[in-house]
């Protein structure tokens, strides 16, 4: 059995995280070799008899056109293919990308990361795929899924120049946690110790327990608690506080009980016996005891009991508030926060037998919350931001710009399930890694100051600076450097950190223009600078430090500025690299002109976020030809077209009223939609979580197959389809349009088994389609 004690902590966390992919993507599989809708024999196949595989229950699964043998313990097998082809293995699992090598061994899979990973079978650093389970190694137990992790060596191929880090990583078997079960739930410090709360996950079963673990940062001695008592473990860990010298351990859904222990000698000393359903995580006061549940928070009186005593109690009053996973006190308030909006209580008016209303509440969600002096840290969507406790509550406990907010550390994106401040920065807790944060390069915030705006002159661009033409024959930028997204066809990126991006994808010649940024869960946006013009299907690229040498920008409402210079330091510049976001993918943008036209009146109208981008092959698909000018400018403007359909009232009020004018409810999938929300969701979906990657097809439509793990679906048309649809022809396209964004709505689902034929939603695009284009109201007519 491996314990991962030798390998880097970072390269653990990315082995685990692909492990969780690859476990949910068996999951879907082994559905998909169980049902009878999806299965084919081998009649009705194109499969070699002599790759049969000995263990073949004589079914098969078609999946993008390649056939997968069927075991006889109803999972999925690789067929035999030439070694250097990894085609029909990326086709199960295409959220992998380059970095990741893919090898075939007698129906399963090795995935081996080429930066760190290795195959030393045994004492390695790999992923093992059996599908059948008797093959698997008697020490592993996850037969599940027929995935084995070997976590022992996992190390950077160069013993040389190793790079200084911006945050140094803790292993799980620190915390007495094998790395291959570990599911951190919860991270508190005392002293010098850090202490790590572990609940392993339901179907690991007796072979992994839950541990309270407590790491000492200086002479690295470690400690656990494992159960109050011999003979009574804990099954389930819901949270873990320290408060004075005392460690209050949660394990309210499994035990009913919050106990207490002496955090110096690991003691137990009593319980609180609680009945509560719910989440159960907790905040400690010398005055209550908090848990959060299904009813609310409810507010118990924080007594002291005898020796081993289990103390039963009950509420002395509730708070109001449905999902808190995050309790912090602020004095005599308490911060409730969850993924969709935090409240704060004011426990001075606390009554007995009451449920007392928040005093401010405020839909801005954090995945967890940490404070300390007069610093509070949160983990909110794609940022670790920093707030000032004292600005906050003189801002009425309204959340504003945040005075430090980190996006990636180390070139990674930063996850958190809890979060801990120090004197030296701060930790993070995932699944299987602590990480300590000790260089701190953040975006910063400054409010009431101000620095030059930079204004640039086309025709007298720095030195610097290119200029290249886009959707357009001839010498021009490639198809595949094409990135734009719906909200802002004047497009702004940060290739990387250090240079900007700008393009014109309109047919419209603009004057005056002024270009903004803003980083996800900003407040505010940063007036990147000015242009006197910029002409249509053209494209700048310069360096930032030409707009400002410093990379310091105004707020556009002038309330401060952003200084991007640490945020950028520690970014990578490579979209879509295994643990990397990107700057592409961090900031969006926007744009205004002085220029009227009817087009960017159109453009403006739309709402949909969707990014789009090009693609010159496909590992699943063949049948494909080379891109030129006019092919890419079509499939750009067509979907444009469809994010402003999608954007229409006349789209909205159809969708939204869909058995009124239909005479039925709308089905999508295997689901039917009913309720307004259930509407108002699919909408939602559509308009803000979707993305297209075009292919540019010989002959009909791409699969729409979208990727594990995220929105958005692969598209494409051949000129012949495209040609159908100026002529006014929609029907096949409508229907290819259901697809698509069914498969985005449904996330990670296959086009085959996935066959569905989404009549309803095609013919609400048909209908609005038809309509706005006989209207002329599209942006671009037909």
């Amino acid at each position: 059995m491996v314990n991962a004690s030798q390998s880097q902590p970072e390269y653990i966390e990315i082995m685990n995280d692909t492990a969780r992919k690859i476990e949910a993507r068996l999951a879907e599989l082994n559905q998909f070799a169980v049902s009878p809708d999806y299965l084919y024999t081998i009649d009705q196949v194109d499969f070699p008899a002599s790759h049969v595989p000995a263990f073949s229950n004589g079914k098969y699964l078609s999946i993008n056109g390649i056939v997968y043998p069927v075991t006889t313990d109803n999972t999925v097998s690789a067929p035999m293919r030439h070694w250097s082809d990894e085609s029909a293995m990326r086709n199960l699992f295409s959220f992998l990308g380059d970095e990741w090598e893919l090898g075939w061994y007698q129906g399963g899979i090795t995935f081996v990361n080429k930066t760190f990973g290795n195959y030393d079978y045994g004492n390695g650093c790999l992923l093992e795929y059996y599908p059948m389970a008797d093959h698997i190694p008697g020490e592993y137990i996850n037969k599940d899924y027929g995935l084995v992790r070997e976590l022992e060596t996992c190390f950077d191929n160069s013993m040389g120049d190793r790079p200084v880090y911006e945050a140094e990583r803790v292993n799980p078997h620190h915390f007495a946690v094998h790395a291959q079960y570990a599911n951190f739930i919860a991270l508190e410090d005392y002293k010098n110790q850090l202490i790590a709360a572990h609940s392993p996950r339901a179907h690991y079963g007796k072979i992994a327990n839950p541990v309270i673990g407590f790491y000492d940062q200086k002479t690295g001695q470690t400690d656990k608690i494992t159960a109050i008592s011999k003979g009574r473990p804990y099954t389930t860990i819901n949270d873990i506080r320290h408060h004075g010298e005392q460690l209050y351990v949660s394990a309210v859904t499994a035990h009913n009980r919050v106990d207490i222990f002496d955090i110096e000698t690991k003691e137990y000393q009593y319980s609180l016996g609680i009945n509560l359903e719910g989440a159960a995580k907790i905040a400690v006061s010398d005055q209550y005891v908090f848990v959060s549940g299904k009813k609310g928070i409810a507010v118990y009186h924080n007594v002291t009991a005898e020796k081993h005593e289990i103390k039963e109690v009950k509420p002395f009053a509730y708070l109001a508030n449905n999902g808190a996973h995050s309790l912090e006190l602020l004095g005599n308030k308490l911060l409730a926060a969850s993924s969709t909006g935090y409240a704060v209580y004011d426990l001075a008016s606390l009554s007995e037998g009451q449920t007392q209303r928040a005093m401010v509440e405020a839909p801005v969600g954090f995945a967890t919350i940490d404070v300390k002096g007069n610093q509070l840290i949160a983990k909110q969507s794609q940022r670790v931001a920093m707030y000032d406790i004292e600005k906050f509550i003189a801002d009425g406990y309204r959340f504003k710009e945040a005075a430090q907010a980190v996006y990636q550390v180390d070139g990674q994106h930063l996850s958190a399930k809890d979060l801990l401040l120090t004197d030296h920065g701060f930790v993070t807790l995932t699944d299987s890694v602590t990480t300590h944060v000790h260089t701190i390069n953040a975006v910063t915030f400054t409010p009431n100051v101000s620095v030059p705006e930079a204004a640039l002159t086309f025709s007298a661009l720095p030195a610097e600076a290119t200029v290249t033409s886009v959707l357009q024959d001839g010498e021009g930028a490639s198809v595949l450097s094409l990135v734009a997204n719906t909200r802002s066809m004047l497009n702004v990126r940060l290739l990387d950190r250090d240079t900007v991006e700008i393009t014109n994808f309109t047919e419209v010649d603009m004057a005056n223009v002024e270009l903004d940024i803003t980083a996800q869960n900003q407040y505010n946006w940063a007036r990147l600078g000015q242009l006197d013009r910029l002409p249509a299907h053209t494209r700048i690229v310069l360096p930032i430090t030409a707009l400002n040498a410093d990379k310091r920008f105004n707020t556009v409402d002038g309330s401060g500025v952003y200084d991007y210079s640490g945020m950028l330091k520690t970014m990578q510049g490579v979209s879509g690299a295994y643990g990397h976001e990107g700057t592409q993918n961090v900031f969006t943008s926007r744009f205004s002109t002085t220029t009227e036209h009817p087009l960017l009146d159109k453009l403006a109208a739309i709402t949909a976020n969707w990014d789009i981008e090009f693609t010159d092959r496909t590992i699943f698909d063949t049948q494909e030809v080379e891109w030129d000018a006019n092919s890419a400018k079509r499939h750009m403007e067509l979907l444009t077209n469809m994010a402003y359909i999608m954007s229409s009232d006349a789209f909205k009020q159809k969708l939204m009223n869909y058995k009124a004018t239909y005479g039925h409810d709308m089905q999508i999938g295997p689901k039917v939609l009913k309720t307004d929300s259930e509407y108002a969701n699919f909408l939602n979906i559509t308009l803000g979580e979707n993305g297209f990657t075009n292919f540019r097809k010989a002959e009909d439509f791409q699969n729409p197959y979208g990727i594990v793990g995220r929105r958005g679906t692969m598209f494409g048309l051949s000129d012949e389809e495209l040609d159908r649809i100026d002529r006014g022809d929609v029907n096949r396209f409508a229907h290819y349009m259901a697809e698509q964004l069914s498969r985005n709505y449904y996330m990670d689902c296959t086009p085959t088994p996935c066959s569905w034929k989404e009549q309803h939603l095609a013919k609400l695009i048909m209908d609005v389609m038809t309509e706005l284009t006989d209207a002329g109201d599209l942006p671009y007519h037909q």
